[in-house]
């Protein structure tokens, strides 16, 4: 019990990192910024399983092996996403004399390539915050249950809110440190197949929500 408890964790440990690597790269079609959401995710796991032997708590299959990966690395998408821009943006304007800085307040102490990544990830950190506070409260019910269901779910949602901290905390501080060493001063935003394809559906949709506001809004859900 205990090998085959071991081999699943690992399993959807690899698999869920693969996943998201994958995902990251098709979508914004960058390697390098896909090795940085991805290695936000052992960070994290390390820093929930950390946690729980300092405190001395228990983790089972449901607790480790079901965590959804998407919450943790959520924040991280936003944040290389959004430095990923403002790099791209600052490389398009170069040699214009016009940059987005000069319509940003600008963290001291920093210049160029720095200046740009420090930028960027003020602009929505404030955002990502709140929204990891959102879903960290989504699991305040689970620990209020006693009995039976308490002992199965509390290590699940405690595994949970470490996890989703540890990814914070690697969202704000590892990966714009990792965005600074991996990312070019020159990058091109370009997009790939697949944003191509849902665009050429959104837009449709989003023009037709937007012309037909009250029929949007009746239609059943």
């Amino acid at each position: 019990m205990i090998e085959i408890t071991t081999h699943t964790v690992l399993h959807n440990m690899i698999v869920g990192v693969l996943l998201i690597f994958l995902l990251q790269w098709m979508f914004l079609g960058n390697l390098r910024s896909a090795i940085i959401v991805g290695m936000t995710i052992p960070f994290a796991l390390s820093f929930a399983i950390g946690l729980m032997v300092i405190r001395g708590e228990s983790a089972n299959l449901l607790s480790v092996g079901a965590i959804d990966f998407g919450l943790i690395v959520d924040a991280t998408v936003i944040m290389v996403e959004n430095i990923f821009r403002h790099l791209a943006e600052a490389a398009a304007h170069k040699g214009t004399g016009v940059t987005r800085l000069d319509h940003m307040r600008v963290p001291s102490g920093f210049r160029g390539k720095y200046a740009v990544i420090a930028t960027a990830a003020a602009e929505v950190s404030r955002s990502i915050f709140f929204a990891a506070a959102i879903i960290i409260a989504g699991f305040v019910p689970l620990f209020t249950m006693s009995g039976i269901e308490g002992h199965i779910f509390g290590p699940m949602a405690t595994t949970y809110g470490y996890a989703i901290a540890g990814g914070l905390i690697a969202t704000f501080t590892v990966a714009p440190a990792l965005s600074a060493l991996l990312l070019p001063d020159k990058i091109e935003e370009t997009e790939t197949l697949v944003i191509r394809l849902l665009r050429r559906i959104y837009q449709p949709a989003i023009e037709f929500a937007l012309a037909n506001r009250i029929v949007t809004l009746g239609a059943p859900h």
